[in-house]
């Protein structure tokens, strides 16, 4: 974390959408209650009553998958349990710019702004993006229609040559002639899923914002993407 005044040393800043907060809201709200609820089940257990006792049991064991799950996405307990709040009150954004000594280049960072907190919960330098698309989500890929679902992703260089060759190896018994269509790169998802309008026009305002900061993207055949050019 750092204080909002670091907002100096930002050379571009572009404000990111969110999912519906009361969504989130309202989940995270059924999750403490619900485990607040199973801890003093627990508790007052009498007689060990098989029924309330595997209910509270298997709602922590729930809520210890989330936690251990968040933690390592978010890099960290702290920056996680920030994740949960931010995700209801905190505005999101990216931005570009060398922000610490280490950063010997520029970097985009995506985070959010909480309370006077600025969480940074991903950064990447800029020589390592690699493209940007815009696609349906996994609702619409499941149910095989438009379900409005349209992401933004970043792909990136990850720079690890051990997991490039592992992804090249990976078989599928049913469908042997599948390769990893991108052993070399990861990807983020940039924004909320929107309707396929709304993604599009933020989708070309953030190639812009990466390409006035000297990232090289060029439209390529696929309409729906921007790719870095072969050197």
């Amino acid at each position: 974390m750092e204080a909002a005044n670091a907002a100096a040393q930002v050379r571009a800043e572009l404000s990111i959408g969110h999912d519906s907060r009361v969504l989130h809201f309202v989940l995270s709200s059924i999750v403490v209650v619900g485990g607040v609820f199973s801890v003093l089940n627990l508790a007052g257990v009498s007689n060990w009553d098989p029924v309330p006792l595997v209910g509270s049991v298997l709602w922590l064991l729930f809520i210890w998958w989330i936690v251990r799950d968040g933690r390592k996405e978010a890099a960290g307990l702290g920056k996680y349990l920030l994740t949960v709040p931010g995700n209801v009150i905190g505005r999101f954004f990216a931005e570009i710019g060398a922000f610490t000594e280490t950063d010997k280049q520029p970097v985009v960072r995506f985070g959010f702004r909480l309370l006077g907190w600025k969480v940074v919960q991903r950064s990447i330098a800029l020589s390592k993006i690699h493209a940007v698309k815009w696609d349906m989500g996994q609702a619409s890929g499941m149910t095989g229609r438009d379900m409005n679902d349209w992401l933004v992703f970043l792909y990136y260089d990850h720079d690890k040559p051990a997991e490039s060759e592992r992804r090249r190896n990976w078989k599928i018994k049913t469908m042997p002639q599948w390769t990893h269509p991108f052993p070399d790169q990861d990807l983020i998802c940039v924004g909320p899923a929107k309707r396929k309008e709304i993604t599009e026009k933020f989708a070309l305002k953030f190639v812009d914002f990466l390409r006035v900061a000297g990232v090289r993207l060029e439209r390529s055949e696929n309409e729906n993407r921007f790719t870095r050019p072969m050197p």
